[in-house]
């Protein structure tokens, strides 16, 4: 029984961390939101073009190659509670990047936020597959 519950919280919880790829296909609709309605006071970030949504996904694989090796680190760590904690700040940059006004704070929320919550949540499944599954 502890076997898939350990292969269902890990599908589930690799389910959420696909959304580091699925920047390619919103990208566009993201940044016509910034063309449109951006910066301080709503008339539009004119200046941006399709290369700065390009640098989402980059600055999203720096935040995943810090916290991966960082949270593999912690072996002894309870896997819910490095989880939860991911989770947390992963869903908090989301909200927090609805809330933005300008391109470059929406950089800092979901690509940096968003990275460090889901190189958090990436690690633990795979160590609990190793050790209930064999």
């Amino acid at each position: 029984m502890e076997a898939a519950l350990v292969l269902v919280g890990g599908f589930s919880i690799h389910l959420f961390n696909g959304c580091f790829f699925l920047w390619g296909n919103i990208a566009p609709y993201v940044l016509s939101y910034f063309y449109h309605f951006g910066g301080r006071d709503g008339t539009g970030q004119l200046d941006l073009t399709l290369a700065d949504a390009v640098s989402v996904i980059p600055i999203m694989q720096i935040g995943l190659m810090i916290m991966n090796p960082t949270i593999a680190s912690h072996k002894s760590g309870n896997p819910k509670v490095l989880m939860a904690i991911g989770a947390s700040i992963a869903i908090t940059g989301c909200l927090l990047s609805t809330l933005v006004r300008s391109f470059q704070m929406f950089l800092v929320t979901y690509a940096v936020v968003v990275s460090f919550g889901i190189g958090f949540c990436y690690f633990p499944p795979l160590m609990c597959g190793w050790e209930w599954v064999p």
